[in-house]
């Protein structure tokens, strides 16, 4: 649409493929520079850090330019800033800044962002930084979605009878919201802390554990239950008994009209123990073979919160006072 006639060349994309894409394939990199415009859409390895210099930069036609929409590092910045020096046409647009920025504008004057044009913050690569951009840019269009009813990124339109986003964003709710809270010694706490003691000691010997365990109480018997794969040798019995005793529970009668009972007994309870390793099919969807940017959840669960002005600690006022 634009009048142009597109070159490529990719060492790993046959020939006939870059044609059927519509661009005229070439043989080698330095071919590429005998155009006007070029486009870098390379990943920075060792091979291709600052592989972008003069010797390729001075093939550049007259009024050439350089476009890198990769990674600034493959291009050698030092041959750029010769390159402003030497060829008063030569143009060089990057969505990062060379960390020489600076001379390349003291050399170029007025014609900063002109012949050379930088953006602020790159968005397009998959890196920890484009990934950290896109999740920020895409949490302000939800806030602004909900809280100003803004639709400019919406994809489908809402039904003509529909209401406006940001009126559905300001009507008001009522609902009822409980909390519950449990005192010290509580079974539920006990299970937690159990749990918490496997962790912990699997960590402690392997940090790189994975650890699914739940923990369940009653009438003198503690069992953990679930899937662990680690490099440490516990004794499950061990750790159970010596959290029961931390938390206080010494004694057993096996009547309930007794005073003296607590209910377990560190030394008589029944310590019941179903642990196997990590299920394959858990390991494969969660982080066997995946990047740290790739790594998912073995378990799920929906949590919610909020700041409150209903107590002086933020808290809903049901916490506070369970």
């Amino acid at each position: 649409g634009m009048g142009m006639k597109s070159f490529a060349y990719d060492p790993y994309v046959p020939a006939e493929k870059i044609a059927e894409a519509g661009a005229t394939p070439v043989k080698s990199i330095p071919e590429l520079f005998d155009h006007q415009y070029v486009s870098l859409h390379v990943p920075l390895t060792d091979e291709t850090k600052e592989s972008i210099n003069k010797a390729l930069l001075s093939r550049l036609p007259k009024g050439g330019a350089l476009i890198n929409t990769a990674r600034h590092e493959v291009v050698h910045e030092g041959d750029i800033l010769q390159m402003f020096k030497d060829r008063p046409d030569f143009a060089y647009l990057s969505d990062v800044a060379p960390k020489n920025a600076a001379e390349i504008k003291k050399v170029i004057g007025d014609k900063y962002m002109k012949r050379a044009i930088f953006t602020q913050k790159k968005m397009g690569a998959q890196t920890l930084e484009a990934n950290n951009n896109a999740g920020v840019a895409a949490a302000n269009q939800i806030v602004a979605f909900f809280e100003q009813g803004v639709t400019r990124f919406q994809l489908n339109p809402f039904p003509a009878d529909g209401e406006p986003p940001a009126k559905k964003a300001r009507t008001g709710r009522t609902f009822l919201f409980s909390s519950e809270s449990v005192n010290e010694g509580h079974p539920d706490k006990i299970c937690d802390q159990v749990s918490d003691a496997v962790l912990d000691a699997c960590l402690k010997a392997d940090p790189k554990s994975k650890v699914a365990c739940e923990t369940a109480t009653k009438d003198n018997m503690v069992m953990v239950a679930g899937e662990i794969t680690t490099q440490a040798k516990l004794d499950y019995d061990k750790v159970v008994r010596g959290v029961v005793a931390q938390i206080g529970f010494d004694s057993f009668v096996d009547d309930l009209s007794s005073v003296d009972s607590k209910g377990l007994s560190d030394k008589t309870c029944e310590v019941l123990v179903r642990i196997n390793k990590q299920s394959p099919d858990i390991a494969g969807g969660v982080h066997v073979g995946k990047d740290e940017m790739d790594v998912g959840a073995g378990d799920q669960g929906i949590m919610f919160g909020y700041a409150s002005d209903e107590t002086s600690d933020c808290m809903p006022l049901t916490h506070s006072m369970a």
